[in-house]
């Protein structure tokens, strides 16, 4: 008998007000003016110009339809999640525009955006909507457009889990390391993807890539894991620009 797998749907209650500003630093920074290390990168990576459309899908809380709109850019943040929408809803401007909607189904006509961003969404993302989201991507964005993706690292979560699991065994020893407070909710993480698997499904979607990797991104890393990072670079999470596949 062959075991049918049942595909996990979060509900948009799941991504709640909870979720969105207590498990990852960055907000309170950005109101404070300042921009947390992932964003920096996203920036320096897109090369926002002024008057460029750019699409952020999953923008999450916000902050970098901020950014974007500082260096010029008319930037549309989506997200499924009526909280993302309120929450990221207080960076709008004449510049900045924030909907709720499907990222497998984008309201938008076929090829008006320079440029649209997926950071830290892939991994929400089952396989399927995962494919129909990048096709929805391919079709509103402009021949000569790309696509930056930042998520995380199939390989590195491995890699992670055994890191901290180490550390646990060495808090039960010495009962004096410093713990993070911050925490990280990764139960909403359904497709967490390798560098093959990742380009993979972006060919299958009709794109073209080029794949980097960094150190983690969260601010104040400590200085023990920038090392094993530079180490393992592969196992970091990963950066990818990707451009339509000329048939």
């Amino acid at each position: 008998m062959t075991r049918r797998k049942i595909k996990r749907i979060h509900t948009s209650d799941e991504y709640n007000e909870d979720y969105f500003l207590t498990n990852w630093g960055g907000f309170e920074e950005r109101l404070q003016g300042k921009v947390s290390l992932r964003h920096r990168r996203a920036l320096e990576y897109l090369e926002v110009h002024p008057g460029e459309i750019i699409l952020d899908v999953g923008c999450a809380r916000g902050e970098f339809l901020q950014l974007c709109g500082e260096k010029g850019g008319i930037i549309i943040g989506l997200d499924y999640s009526p909280t993302a929408v309120k929450i990221s809803s207080i960076w709008k401007n004449e510049n900045i525009t924030v909907i709720q909607a499907s990222a497998t189904a984008l309201p938008f006509r076929a090829g008006i955006f320079a440029k649209v961003t997926m950071l830290d969404l892939v991994e929400h993302l089952d396989a399927d909507d995962l494919l129909k989201c990048l096709k929805e991507v391919r079709r509103v964005l402009k021949d000569d457009g790309q696509v930056l993706v930042h998520t995380p690292n199939q390989w590195g979560d491995y890699a992670f889990s055994v890191y901290c699991k180490i550390v646990s065994v060495l808090r039960l020893l010495f009962r004096n390391l410093e713990r993070n407070p911050r925490r990280y909710n990764y139960s909403l993480h359904v497709n967490v993807l390798n560098p093959i698997s990742l380009q993979r499904i972006l060919r299958t979607a009709g794109f073209k890539s080029k794949m980097w990797f960094s150190k983690h991104p969260q601010e104040a890393v400590p200085y023990h894991r920038v090392v094993i990072d530079r180490i393992l670079f592969f196992l970091t999470t990963m950066w990818l620009r990707a451009y339509k596949a000329r048939d």
